[in-house]
């Protein structure tokens, strides 16, 4: 009895020393739970973004078709950079001043890096005067006014037609069918003091310079060099009221980047972000074979900056490097070829070709396209023509009802160059049921030609009848992808490549103020009214009154120095006798004569 006694003792001590603990209110457990379980181990960042579906938890085993259709399972690439930041944050210090200096401003230039957005962006383009030349609308000062453009891979200048501008060719009554542009009334133009005063060909051309917003697809540059054309020789095809120049710096007239190597760099305001790779590339629409006469203004097809556009073309696309060093797109022309015939390849030093979205014609070398128009029944040159006299030089023609296609080989793929594109114009006032080819004399080389070219220097041009062909595109890096060689604003283009794809077959309309990715369209009419007619609808580069009917419509700037590799080339352009308009760029209405 007494030892039941001490063990009933010993209890009650022991229950006095632990009393029951007092009941803790919901929340405050649910807040302690939450703190014991960081265990001073830090906080738990989530590296799933969750939606209304679960993830599919990780394991060994094999999951149901029913399971797998509810995941939603996506890595937080931000927030495993956010953890693994904090906890080099954590040590960082203990590597020395240099190395936390280093590391916390390369964090500082991604963390700015994501907030400005990647964007890949398309616009609209124009077609003025059934193919002849391709623009897209660009918003230039403060208030920003509006212009149509030109779109140029043969030229770096961004230039719009000033107020007063005089036009000095024959029967020129003024330099645009459009509005030119008064300085005065932007805000935010700045004067430069550098005056433009170049001698192209026969004609003189005259302007100034300054800085302004320039704005085009939602990019934005604050203080852009531009040019104001305050001469030219002639009027500007279509409604078109300037040039954006889409080349390499090294081409630059009026000084200064260029504005699309200024946005690939991310030098555009935060509003248009940073596209997501160094490419631009082209659809082109077709009317030159169209029955609608309406207008010679037509939807045009799509521009894109910062990528592609997949619906557009099939297959990969092919890009071919550039010849270095590099002032145009300048890239090797392999063949020429005629389907159902002949390809004739084109000799190395011999085969530097400017892909010139500015210049509606194909111009090549002599003896290679001897080859290639011997190949098509009825095909000419111009001064074979029994009528033509002295009017016409430089020229192919051949009977309108010709069927030729031709191809033209880059990297080793031959891409097909439509009849409907080499049929470039009725001459029936000179020979009745026949057409001027779009593909002209550019270059020879025979030393006793006027159009002698040395090895080095561009042989070949080509233009918009071609591209009208593929889907072309523009990348300032290697493999396509568009990020190598952009060391800075003054791309050089060591990395720079052309690429090409076969078009896809599509259907539909682009109207000329769309800028929707998804829009596809073909500029080809379901009625073909043939090439262009002869002097009684003439588009705008023709001058009837002048001793030759036919024109071609050139946009490829001369280079900046004279080296003697581009001495043909420079020598060229005193030939060529009716200069169309030029600042930082020719735009030569180009009457060649032997």
């Amino acid at each position: 009895m007494q030892q039941i006694s001490i063990l009933l003792l010993l209890c009650a001590t022991l229950a006095a020393a632990n009393p029951s603990p007092t009941p803790v209110p919901a929340a405050h457990a649910k807040r302690a739970a939450r703190f014991d379980s960081r265990d001073g181990k830090g906080i738990t960042l989530p590296l799933v973004k969750r939606s209304s579906h679960r993830p599919l938890p990780y394991g060994t085993r094999n999951h149901s078709a029913k399971e797998s259709e509810t995941v939603d399972y996506t890595t937080d690439v931000d927030a495993l950079n956010r953890a693994r930041d904090a906890l080099l944050d954590r040590f960082i210090d203990d590597r020395g001043e240099e190395v936390a200096k280093r590391f916390r401003e390369k964090r500082m230039s991604r963390e700015e890096a994501a907030r400005r957005k990647r964007t890949v962006t398309t616009v609209a383009t124009k077609n003025h005067n059934f193919d002849t030349v391709y623009s897209a609308k660009m918003e230039l000062g403060t208030p920003p006014q509006s212009f149509d453009v030109l779109l140029d891979t043969g030229s770096s200048d961004t230039w719009v037609v000033a107020a007063g501008c005089k036009c000095t060719g024959l029967n020129c009554s003024g330099c645009t069918s459009g509005k030119d542009w008064d300085p005065s009334t932007s805000s935010t133009w700045t004067q430069r003091g550098k005056v433009l005063n170049i001698q192209y060909g026969s004609g003189l051309v005259t302007g100034r310079t300054g800085k302004d917003v320039v704005s085009l697809g939602g990019f934005t540059i604050n203080d852009q060099v531009i040019g104001l054309v305050d001469q030219a020789a002639r009027t500007l095809p279509g409604t078109v009221e300037g040039l954006l120049g889409l080349a390499f710096g090294t081409l630059a007239k009026a000084g200064g980047t260029p504005w699309w190597l200024r946005v690939t760099a991310g030098d555009a305001s935060d509003s248009g972000g940073t596209l997501d790779g160094g490419l631009m590339s082209f659809w082109f629409s077709r009317y030159v074979d169209s029955s609608d006469t309406s207008t010679d203004d037509h939807a045009g097809g799509q521009f894109t900056l910062g990528g592609t556009n997949s619906s557009l073309y099939t297959g990969d696309i092919n890009f071919i490097s550039l010849i270095q060093p590099a002032k145009w797109w300048l890239i090797p022309l392999q063949a020429v070829g005629v389907e159902g015939g002949s390809s004739v390849e084109v000799a190395q030093g011999e085969d530097e070709a400017i892909i010139d979205t500015g210049t509606t014609l194909v111009g090549g070398e002599d003896s290679v396209l001897a080859e290639i128009f011997a190949q098509i029944p009825g095909a000419m040159k111009s001064t074979e023509l029994p009528n033509n006299g002295s009017r016409l030089n430089g020229f192919y023609v051949l009977p309108c009802n010709s069927t030729a296609v031709l191809t033209l080989t880059f990297g080793g793929e031959a891409y097909t160059y439509s009849t409907a594109d080499l049929l470039y114009q009725r001459i029936d006032d000179i020979m009745p049921d026949y057409c001027l080819s779009s593909l002209f004399l550019f270059s020879s080389k025979d030393p006793h030609s006027i159009l002698y070219t040395p090895n080095g220097a561009p042989y070949w041009l080509v233009g918009d009848s071609f591209l009208k062909n593929v889907y072309s595109v523009f990348s300032l890096g290697g493999g396509g992808e568009g990020e190598a060689g952009l060391q800075g604003m003054g791309n050089n283009g060591a990395t720079a490549q052309v690429g090409f794809a076969k078009l896809s077959n599509l259907s539909g309309e682009i109207s000329l103020d769309s800028n929707d990715n998804g829009t596809t369209a073909t500029g080809s009419s379901t009625t073909s009214r043939g090439p262009r007619p002869a002097p009684t609808d003439v588009p705008v580069g023709v001058i009837p009154e002048a001793e030759t009917t036919v024109v071609v419509l050139v946009t490829v700037a001369p280079p900046t120095d004279t080296p003697s590799s581009n001495a043909a080339l420079n020598g060229a352009w005193p030939s060529m006798q009716s200069t169309f308009l030029a600042l930082g760029t020719v735009i030569l209405s180009m009457v060649l004569s032997y």
